[in-house]
């Protein structure tokens, strides 16, 4: 068995070193762009619930922060009385990561892939649901 030389010694102590300085930069930076990515989520809920009465609740969210958000079970609930309109499987949206720096919005995003997407509607029991939505598009087109 080969000893190491203190020339190899010191090649994998500064080695460790930098791999240390990287991971205490990176983890702070991270877990601070993934906060700010969990309040974004968090109020598009929030505004999505107030606009249209519709809970949103997910059962796990793995945000990556070069290449993208996945989201699973994600179920869209009536507020009123807590029947599930929608139900995702698994929601993966990619996108730009070089974009979403420069500030281009929603071009810096790639793809949105939906797996196992369910919808649950009642015409004659959904009617406020559609209502809301047609309220909403309605406004939204008089303001354009």
């Amino acid at each position: 068995m080969r000893k190491l030389t203190l020339k190899g010694s010191a090649a994998v102590l500064i080695f460790f070193l930098v791999l240390m300085a990287v991971s205490a930069v990176f983890v702070p930076v991270y877990s601070r762009l993934t906060g700010a990515l969990f309040s974004q989520a968090e109020s598009a809920a929030k505004s999505f619930e107030q606009k249209f009465g519709i809970s949103f609740s997910y059962k796990s969210f793995s945000p990556s922060i070069i290449t993208g958000i996945r989201i699973k079970n994600i179920v869209l609930s009536d507020l009123e009385d807590g029947s599930s309109v929608i139900e995702i499987h698994k929601a993966v949206l990619r996108y730009s990561f070089f974009d979403l720096i420069r500030g281009k919005g929603l071009k810096a995003v790639k793809d949105l892939t939906v797996d196992g997407f369910i919808i649950e509607l009642d015409r004659n029991g959904d009617n406020i649901l559609f209502s809301r939505f047609a309220e909403y598009r309605k406004n939204r087109v008089q303001k354009s």
